[in-house]
C-alpha cells in the first residue's frame, strides 16, 4: 500500500481518471473500445500493466490487486 501511495500523484487529473475507472470497473465490466477519451484509454493501459485490471470477455474486470487497491485507499 505505501508503495502505491507513494507512486500515485493525487492532485494529477490523470489520477483523478484513473480512480474514475477503477470505479467504473468495480461496478461491472467496462467493455473493450467503449472509451473513446484518448487519456482514460492511456489510464486504462496503464492500470492494466500494473495488474489492477484485465480484459476479460465481457470487458475490463477488476484483479484481486485492483479490489484490494480499491479497499485500501478507500478508507
Amino acid at each position: 500500500r505505501i508503495l502505491f501511495e507513494t507512486l500515485k500523484n493525487r492532485t494529477s487529473p490523470h489520477y483523478r481518471v484513473e480512480a474514475d475507472l477503477l470505479r467504473q470497473v468495480a461496478a461491472r465490466p467496462l467493455p473493450e473500445g467503449s472509451l473513446k477519451d484518448s487519456t482514460a484509454q492511456r489510464v486504462l493501459a496503464e492500470m492494466a500493466k500494473q495488474k489492477l485490471i484485465r480484459l476479460s470477455p465481457r470487458g475490463w474486470r477488476l484483479t484481486p490487486l485492483g479490489t484490494w487497491y480499491i479497499k485500501s485507499t478507500s478508507g
